[in-house]
């Protein structure tokens, strides 16, 4: 590693090409995303994310909800891959929350939506499966509003 200094500070530079750089703690936290307060209700993003999360948890336990717990089987329906663009199942969604990724509740009600929206494109439009999807869709979404 080759060691520069600049005005304020010490900077290392890789010796090898396509090698990387260190990120300091303060400027990892300059580069994280910092919700804006119009993005998620006045308790906040952690309070709201694990409020929601607390919710899923309950509606993944309904039988109703059992085909969305997980992501599809590719190996019991390997065209779900090729007809989905935007694969989305309930532990997705739950991990996303606990892991702070959603910049602003919309988009987590956006990945909920999906959730029907997929089912709609995969399966006939009067199946079980589709109805299935659009009562665990309003139970997620009632819930989140």
């Amino acid at each position: 590693m080759i060691v520069t200094v600049e005005v304020d500070r010490v900077v290392e530079l890789p010796l090898t090409k396509g090698a990387s750089v260190p990120l300091r703690p303060a400027e990892l936290r300059t580069l994280q995303y910092e919700p804006r307060p119009w993005e998620w209700p006045t308790v906040g993003r952690d309070v709201e994310c694990d409020r929601i999360v607390a919710g899923l948890e309950q509606i993944m336990t309904l039988s109703v909800a059992e085909n969305f717990n997980v992501p599809v089987d590719l190996n019991a329906f390997p065209v779900y891959a090729m007809i989905i663009a935007y694969p989305v199942d309930l532990s997705l969604i739950k991990a996303r929350l606990e892991n702070r990724f959603y910049r602003r509740i919309a988009a987590v009600q956006y990945d909920v939506r999906r959730i029907e929206s997929n089912a709609r494109i995969f399966n006939d439009s009067r199946s079980a499966i589709v109805e299935y999807a659009r009562v665990v869709t309003e139970l997620c979404l009632q819930f989140i509003r």
